[in-house]
């Protein structure tokens, strides 16, 4: 089933809005929507916000019943950790108060240890909704870094100054398996950090992450 990005500062107006999920719900069958605020300085009308959009109530009005939030174990290059926090918790609580269930999905990262403790945190506040892992699919190492500096994955990459092992294989096109696997470890020691499963951020080429998901399954 197609799951839409829908970015808040890209929308000019309700009735935009409003016409988007209906399309995306009569045409396309979409009930799971990935909502994020957006990184535009300027929004281009009236959201300015991921949670403004859950507050229109328009995603049950089309059927849509799951919204993904972004999350930001490593921090986020413009915004300040508090703020993050403070966000996701309004917009957690006001999507259950609209009756949408919610997956949260990390920032790709290459080192597990901001994740383990963002997840631990997260726990602590009473935030309940299950973490999917953000993970760099298969890329060329210029274009790994020009995301990771963008997305302000900072720590892992320092991390990988010390990991010889994850750096060769992230930076000769290969995700990491030794990182999903650290991770799977502590979630089943750990099984309250609600870790549930992996999204991969393609770059432009799903194929090629496809496939290597596949190889994993096989093996």
């Amino acid at each position: 089933m197609p799951v839409p990005h829908i970015v808040a500062r890209h929308i000019r107006n309700r009735l935009e809005l409003d016409t988007m999920l209906a399309r995306l719900s009569e045409e396309a069958g979409v009930r799971h929507a990935l909502v994020l605020g957006g990184d535009r300085d300027d929004a281009a009308g009236a959201f300015g916000s991921s949670l403004e959009l859950i507050e229109t109530g328009l995603f049950q009005t089309y059927g849509i019943d799951r919204i993904a939030l972004a999350c930001y174990p490593e921090g986020h290059p413009r915004i300040a950790g508090a703020v993050l926090d403070t966000a996701l918790t309004a917009k957690v609580d006001a999507a259950a108060r609209a009756g949408l269930d919610v997956l949260l999905v990390s920032q790709f990262l290459f080192d597990p240890k901001p994740l383990l403790n963002f997840a631990r945190r997260l726990r602590e506040r009473g935030v309940t909704a299950p973490l999917s892992v953000g993970i760099a699919g298969p890329a060329s190492r210029t274009k790994l870094l020009k995301y990771a500096l963008r997305c302000g994955v900072g720590a892992s990459l320092r991390a990988l100054r010390e990991r010889s092992e994850i750096a060769r294989n992230v930076f000769s096109g290969e995700t990491p398996e030794e990182l999903l696997m650290e991770i799977a470890a502590a979630q089943a020691a750990e099984p309250d950090l609600g870790i549930s499963g992996v999204h991969f951020f393609t770059f432009g080429d799903p194929a090629q992450s496809i496939h290597w998901a596949e190889q994993q399954v096989d093996r």
